[in-house]
């Protein structure tokens, strides 16, 4: 259990030093890169939240297909180039670059073809029920035959008993 005050950070030695990502109760700070509120999931009021750090790499060309996650996550890319198709917007990403996703909004990520890899960390508040299991679920049938490219390494996989405020 996470205790007020607390943060968990990821570090590597990529394009970016460090990545911090904070969940507080209170207003972000000034030099955030991205804040953004995240909705508890929808369970029992008496069980804890999963907060799930880890990373997703991708090869050059790679496709993460038309996909949903069950919670609300900022990502930020460490390495590479990647493009964010959503199904109201578009961005591409370069190494610094944080984006925020709702739970199960559909999202299509493509890695940068000239890129030798492509990767970013995210944190995401996910229902309990995911300890140790993955969350992506593409949307399309057809596309989830496909073989997946992206490798995902999972940093922390914490219980935290998260209060609405």
């Amino acid at each position: 259990m996470l205790k007020q005050g607390e943060a968990i950070a990821f570090r590597g030695q990529t394009e970016c030093d460090w990545v911090r990502f904070d969940l507080s109760i209170a207003t972000a700070p000034e030099d955030a890169i991205l804040a953004a509120p995240i909705s508890l999931p929808t369970q029992p009021t008496d069980a804890a939240c999963l907060l799930r750090l880890d990373q997703v790499t991708f090869p050059p060309g790679g496709i993460a297909w038309r996909h949903v996650h069950p919670g609300d996550g900022i990502r930020f890319l460490i390495r590479g180039g990647l493009r964010i198709i959503g199904d109201t917007h578009q961005e591409t990403a370069g190494p610094g670059h944080a984006w925020f996703e709702h739970a199960n909004s559909p999202v299509r990520a493509e890695a940068d073809q000239q890129a030798a890899t492509t990767s970013f960390v995210r944190f995401m508040v996910l229902p309990s029920a995911f300890v140790g299991k993955p969350t992506i679920q593409i949307l399309d049938k057809h596309e989830a035959e496909q073989p997946r490219v992206q490798v995902t390494q999972r940093h922390v996989d914490k219980l935290a008993y998260v209060v609405p405020g």
